[in-house]
């Protein structure tokens, strides 16, 4: 009896397995945490030219587990594959304007993973996750507004006034950042 209960969901798993879409469709399905099974969707995805759907899974894969240096290695790869595809069919000008956009997009994802990482209370990793937004998009002033955020909650305010400064630099009229550095000042 057990044999033949075993062989029998043996048989039903097997059929979910028609391909890797299949498979890690459904332990995202059932594991919504399982950070590895959206990053082989997105292999799956990227391995098939659907760069797009791909970058999405890797992105899923990073919103649940920001230290996973795979996802991270493949999104970047994705985003170099889909300026690829485009180059091969846009002008130059398209071409570039669709990069500028991809980094665009990417720094404001990482700023987001930082701002969960932030409120899940690791600042240092916060911290890295800004710092690698602002190399992408050095104009992005909510950035370095959320950097120098971390650093106040880390206990360096020195930091802290010169990243809510620079924030201020790009955007003179950014309110939090003009919050947060005369909150600054008056502790000083």
């Amino acid at each position: 009896v057990m044999v033949v209960s075993l062989t029998g969901m043996t048989w039903q798993r097997c059929l979910i397995w028609k391909d890797s879409s299949t498979l890690f469709s459904d332990v995202v399905s059932k594991y919504p945490t399982a950070s590895i099974a959206y990053n082989n969707l997105g292999t799956f995805y990227a391995e098939k030219g659907e760069i797009d759907k791909a970058i999405g899974y890797f992105r899923e894969a990073l919103l649940v587990n920001p230290e996973l240096d795979l996802a991270q290695i493949n999104i970047e790869s994705a985003y170099k594959d889909r300026a690829r595809m485009m180059s091969e069919t846009m002008t130059e000008e398209e071409s570039v304007q669709a990069k500028e956009k991809d980094i665009k997009e990417e720094s404001m994802f990482l700023n987001m993973l930082g701002e969960n990482q932030g409120k899940s209370g690791d600042i240092d990793d916060a911290i890295t996750l800004f710092k690698k937004a602002v190399k992408l998009d050095p104009s992005n002033a909510d950035v370095y507004n959320n950097l120098g955020f971390a650093y106040y909650r880390k206990g360096e305010v020195y930091l802290a006034e010169e990243y809510f400064n620079k924030a201020l630099e790009i955007d003179p009229d950014h309110e939090k950042a003009r919050r947060n550095l005369d909150f600054i000042k008056k502790l000083k």
